[in-house]
C-alpha cells in the first residue's frame, strides 16, 4: 500500500512539473548591443559624451561597486536619440535613496516628441512617451502604449513594490508584439503592445516626491548599467523555460543580478576608469579632511584679529582641499562681509571646524584649525566670491599636427591688453602646468567644458574664454598667382573657434561662442603667422566684448548707495567720478548728499568688493539692493 502512495505522488509530481504552471519564465536579453552605458567613458565628477544634458546636470559617481549617473539638482533631465529596431530588449539598475523619496524615470519617446526635447521646452519629459519605467525608494510604476501618452497615464498603469535600500534590476523584452517587464528578476507584467511609430530616443528624468532640507545631490535616486540590444533570433539558444527537478508551490525571487559576467562592450572614446572604493553612501565621498593655519595682525583689539585669522584658516583649509590657485588675501579684501554671504548663500562648505591650537604673538595671533571640506560647496563658495569683472584666458594653438599652449603668443598677450583697457582683471592660464593643451582641445571639439570646472574654480575670474587657433595657408611665397607673377608673401589667415564661459550659480555655462579670422601677409611664414595672429586678437576681442555687453544689458540692477561723512557738493561730485569708472557700472545718479542710485551689470557683492579693493572705501553695510560704504 505505502509503494503504491509513493507510486502515485511521484506521478502527480511529474504531471505538475510538466504542466505551464511550473514553469518559470527567464527575462533574456537582445544578443546585438545598440547602446550601453557602464561608466567606462564616464570618469567619476564627469558626464559621458553619450547623454545630452536637456534640463540641470549630473556627474558619474562610485557607489556600491558600481558606476552611476547621479543627477545633481532635481528636475534633471538627459536624454539620447537612438533607432530602435522592431524588436529589442532595455536593461537598468536603479537605487533610491530614502529621503525626500527620489526617483528616476527612464521613457522612450516618440518622434514627434523629440523635436520638442531638442527645443528644451517646458516639461518636455512628460509627454510622448511609449514605454516607461519610475523607481523610487519602495515602488516601481511602469506602463505602455501603442501611440504617445502623458506621464500620468503610463506610470499609473502598472505598480510594484520594491525592497528598500537595495540596488534593482529593471529587464524589459519587447518581441512578438508584447512588451515583459522583469524587476529583480522576477516577472511584474506581460501584455500586447504594438508601437504605431517607432521610438526616436530615452530620457532619463530625476525628481523627489517631497521637499527636504538635505541637498538633493546627496540623497537622489541613481541609474546605471544602462543596455539596450536588438534581438536578432540567435537568442533561440538560450533557455527561456527552466523546468524545475522537482515540484516548486512557492516560486522565489531570483536576487538583483549586479553585474553580468560576460558584455559587450561598445569602443568608448576614453579608457576606461577603474576605482576601486568601498561601500558607502554617496554623501560620504563629498568630504574631505583638512587642515588650515591663518594669521592676522592686532590693530583693534584681539577677539577681531583672532575672528579674521580664523577665517584665513577656514580658506587655507580650503585651499589645501582643492588645490586652488586662489590666494587667501585677495579673497578676503573684506573677510567680514564675505563670510556672512558664505554662510547665508553656500550654508557652510567647511563644517566640524574645531580650533586645535592658538598662538598669541602679541602683535598677531595665528589659529591652527581641523575642519571637514565638502568641495562641491567649496567650489559653490568660490564661484560666489569670483571678481566677475575678471576673466581667464585659455587658448591654445594648433599648428603643424601639434596643440600648444604657449602663453607668449600675439592672440593672448593682445587680448590681455585690450580686456585691461577695458577695466578687466586677466589671468593668464597659459602658464599653469597643471592643464594639458591637449585636454583643452578634445573638450573645446566635444564643449565637455565640466572636465575643466575644476580648474576654472580654482580662479578668481567669473569668466572664461577658452578657445583654440589654427592657421591656413593661403599663399605661398613665391608661389605663381597668375600673368606670370610670382608672390613675393606668404600669405595666412589665422582662424580661432571660442566659447565664452560665465560661473552661473556654482555652474558652469555657454555664454556665447564665435568664429572669427584675420589674415596675416609677411615675406617668411613664421611672421605671417604672426601678423596674422595679431589681426585676430583685435577681431576676436571686439567680437567678444559685443556679446558681454549684451549679455550685461539683460542684467542691470539698481542699488542705493549710501557714503558716510559726505558734506559737500564737490565731494559728492568726486565719489560720483570715482565709482562711475568701476568695471561693470552703467549709470550712477545722485539723489541727495552722500546718497546715489546705481545701476549695476552684475551681482552687487563685487561692487561692494570693488569699493574696497579699488576705491579704498570701507564697506559698512551690505544687501543686494543696499550698500553703506565709509570714505
Amino acid at each position: 500500500m505505502r509503494s503504491l502512495i509513493i507510486a502515485f505522488l511521484f506521478l502527480i509530481s511529474w504531471a505538475y512539473a510538466q504542466s505551464p504552471f511550473a514553469q518559470i519564465e527567464k527575462f533574456v536579453s537582445g544578443s546585438k548591443i545598440i547602446y550601453q552605458f557602464d561608466g567606462s567613458n564616464c570618469p567619476v565628477g564627469d558626464i559621458s559624451p553619450d547623454l545630452e544634458i536637456i534640463f540641470k546636470s549630473y556627474d558619474c559617481v562610485d557607489f556600491k561597486g558600481q558606476r552611476w549617473i547621479r543627477p545633481l539638482e532635481a528636475g534633471t533631465f538627459i536624454y539620447r536619440s537612438e533607432k530602435f529596431p522592431e524588436e529589442f530588449s532595455i536593461e537598468f539598475d536603479y537605487y533610491s535613496f530614502k529621503e525626500g523619496n527620489p526617483y528616476v524615470r527612464f521613457a522612450l519617446y516618440s518622434p514627434s516628441q523629440e523635436g520638442k526635447i531638442k527645443n528644451k521646452e517646458l516639461y518636455v519629459y512628460d509627454a510622448g512617451i511609449l514605454l516607461g519605467v519610475m523607481g523610487s525608494y519602495t515602488e516601481v510604476s511602469f506602463g505602455f502604449t501603442d501611440k504617445p501618452e502623458k506621464h500620468h497615464k503610463i506610470y499609473s498603469m502598472f505598480k510594484r513594490s520594491v525592497k528598500a535600500d537595495q540596488i534593482h534590476k529593471i529587464q524589459i523584452s519587447v518581441k512578438n508584439d508584447r512588451v515583459t517587464v522583469f524587476i529583480d528578476g522576477k516577472r511584474a507584467a506581460k501584455k500586447p503592445v504594438n508601437f504605431q511609430v517607432k521610438p526616436a530616443g530615452f530620457g532619463i528624468y530625476f525628481y523627489k516626491t517631497f521637499a527636504t532640507s538635505a541637498p538633493f545631490e546627496e540623497n537622489p535616486a541613481l541609474i546605471g548599467n544602462i543596455k539596450i540590444a536588438a534581438y536578432t533570433g540567435e537568442e533561440e539558444s538560450q533557455k527561456i523555460i527552466e523546468k524545475p527537478k522537482e515540484p516548486v508551490i512557492k516560486e522565489t525571487p531570483t536576487p538583483p543580478q549586479l553585474e553580468e559576467k560576460t558584455v559587450e562592450k561598445p569602443k568608448v572614446v576614453s579608457k576606461p576608469v577603474h576605482t576601486q572604493v568601498k561601500e558607502r553612501p554617496v554623501r560620504s565621498v563629498r568630504c574631505v579632511r583638512s587642515t588650515g593655519v591663518g594669521e592676522a595682525a592686532v590693530i583693534r583689539d584681539y577677539s577681531s584679529a583672532k575672528m579674521e585669522a580664523f577665517a584665513r584658516a577656514k580658506w587655507d583649509a580650503v585651499e589645501k582641499a582643492l588645490g586652488t590657485d586662489i590666494q587667501v588675501k585677495s579673497v578676503l579684501e573684506n573677510f567680514k562681509m564675505l563670510d556672512e554671504v558664505i554662510l547665508k548663500d553656500v550654508k557652510g562648505f567647511i563644517k566640524d571646524v574645531k580650533i586645535v591650537d592658538e598662538k598669541n604673538f602679541g602683535d598677531a595671533v595665528q589659529i591652527t584649525i581641523e575642519g571637514c571640506v565638502y568641495p562641491r560647496e567649496a567650489e559653490k563658495a568660490l564661484s560666489l566670491l569670483s571678481r566677475s569683472t575678471a576673466f581667464n584666458v585659455l587658448l591654445v594653438v594648433q599648428k603643424d599636427g601639434n596643440i600648444e599652449l604657449d602663453e607668449m603668443n600675439p592672440v593672448t598677450t593682445n587680448l590681455i591688453n585690450i580686456f585691461n583697457e577695458q577695466g578687466f582683471e586677466v589671468y593668464d592660464f597659459a602658464g599653469n602646468p597643471d592643464i594639458d593643451p591637449y585636454k583643452v582641445e578634445k573638450a573645446i571639439s566635444q564643449k565637455r567644458f565640466i572636465t575643466l570646472r575644476s580648474i576654472f574654480s580654482r580662479n578668481l575670474a567669473g569668466a572664461t574664454i577658452i578657445g583654440k587657433i589654427k592657421f591656413i595657408p593661403k599663399t605661398k611665397g613665391g608661389q605663381s598667382i597668375g600673368y606670370g607673377i610670382k608672390s613675393p608673401f606668404n600669405v595666412i589667415l589665422a582662424q580661432a573657434q571660442y566659447y565664452l564661459l560665465i560661473k552661473d550659480k556654482g555652474k558652469i555655462r555657454i555664454l556665447a561662442s564665435g568664429s572669427v579670422k584675420a589674415k596675416g601677409t609677411a615675406p617668411n611664414v613664421e611672421e605671417a603667422e604672426n601678423k596674422a595672429m595679431e589681426s585676430l586678437s583685435e577681431v576676436l576681442a571686439d567680437d567678444i566684448l559685443k556679446k558681454i555687453d549684451k549679455y550685461l544689458a539683460s542684467r542691470k540692477k539698481v542699488v542705493t548707495l549710501q557714503v558716510e561723512g559726505v558734506r559737500s557738493i564737490s565731494e559728492n561730485f568726486e565719489i560720483k567720478s570715482e565709482i562711475q569708472k568701476l568695471p561693470w557700472v552703467k549709470s550712477i545718479k545722485d539723489v541727495g548728499t552722500g546718497k546715489f542710485k546705481v545701476e549695476y551689470l552684475e551681482n552687487p557683492v563685487y561692487l561692494a568688493n570693488a569699493m574696497e579693493s579699488i576705491l579704498g572705501y570701507e564697506v559698512r553695510y551690505f544687501s543686494p539692493t543696499k550698500i553703506v560704504i565709509k570714505k
